[in-house]
C-alpha cells in the first residue's frame, strides 16, 4: 500500500500451489549504500555527499509513519541509490503497523531486525514505535560518517541497552580517519541515539527541519530533544 518516490514499490505477491511465494518489486538501477561505501577508499562519506540522500530518506520515513508503518530494519544495506542519485528505501519485510501495535500487544516480546541498528526498545521486544526508526536513522548516519555503526563489536546487545555511544569524532580518531562533520549533525545523531525515546527528535519532520536549518530550528525538536541535542 505504500507509494512514494523514495520507497521501492511492491507490485504483487504471487503464490501458486506447490511453489514458493514470489514478490514482484520495482527494479532499481543502482547500488545500496553498503556497496557504495565498500568501493570508497576508507568506507566513509562526507556529510555533503549524503545530505541530499538523507533528506530523501527522511521523506520516505515521514510518509511511511504517516501511513502508520514503522520500517524496523533501517540500515545502509537497505538503502539503494539509483544512477541518477535518487534514494530508494527497500525491505519492509519486518515492518509493523502502528495501528495494530497501539491497539493490541501482539508484537510485544517479538524481536526482529538487525542488532547493530536496533533501538533499545525494539531489542527488548516492546511494541513498535516510530522512534525505533529515529534511532536506526541515527545509527545509519553514524556508520556512513565513521565507517561503523555506534556499536559493532563485543556484547552489542548490552551496549545498545546500557552504553552511551562514542561521539563520532572520537570514533574517527580511533580509526585514524578525519571527516569534517558539522556540529549540528553531531548533535542530531547523538540525539537520535538517546536510550530513552523521549530524548530523541519527536519525528522525522523535526529531523528534516533541524537539517535544513542547520540546527537553528530548535522549536521543531521540542524541549526534551533540544536539551539532548545540546549535550
Amino acid at each position: 500500500g505504500l507509494s512514494h518516490p523514495n520507497i521501492i514499490r511492491i507490485h504483487d505477491l504471487l503464490q501458486q500451489l506447490g511453489e514458493d511465494p514470489l514478490i514482484s518489486l520495482e527494479y532499481v538501477d543502482g547500488r545500496d549504500l553498503t556497496a557504495i561505501a565498500d568501493a570508497k577508499t576508507n568506507g566513509i562519506f562526507s556529510w555533503e555527499e549524503i545530505k541530499g540522500w538523507m533528506l530523501q530518506l527522511i521523506s520516505a520515513l515521514e510518509y511511511a509513519h504517516y501511513e502508520k508503518i514503522v520500517h524496523r530494519d533501517l540500515k545502509p544495506a537497505n538503502i539503494m541509490i539509483t544512477r541518477d542519485g535518487r534514494l530508494k528505501l527497500a525491505d519492509f519485510g519486518i515492518a509493523a503497523t502502528l495501528v495494530d501495535s497501539l491497539s493490541r500487544s501482539s508484537m510485544e516480546g517479538f524481536v526482529s531486525g538487525t542488532t547493530l541498528y536496533m533501538s533499545p526498545q525494539q531489542m527488548e521486544g516492546e511494541v513498535p514505535q516510530a522512534t525505533d526508526d529515529v534511532y536506526a536513522f541515527g545509527s545509519t548516519v553514524y556508520e556512513l560518517l565513521t565507517g561503523k555503526p555506534p556499536f559493532y563489536t563485543g556484547k552489542v546487545e548490552h551496549q545498545v541497552l546500557n552504553v552511551t555511544p562514542k561521539p563520532m569524532d572520537q570514533r574517527l580518531a580511533e580509526f585514524g580517519f578525519t571527516n569534517e562533520i558539522p556540529g549540528y549533525v553531531n548533535q542530531l545523531v547523538m540525539g537520535c541515539l538517546a536510550k530513552d525515546p523521549e530524548g530523541r527528535p519527536k519525528n522525522m519532520d523535526a529531523i528534516r527541519q533541524w537539517i535544513e536549518s542547520e540546527g537553528k530550528a530548535e522549536d521543531a525538536l521540542g524541549k526534551t530533544s533540544t536539551k539532548t541535542l545540546r549535550k
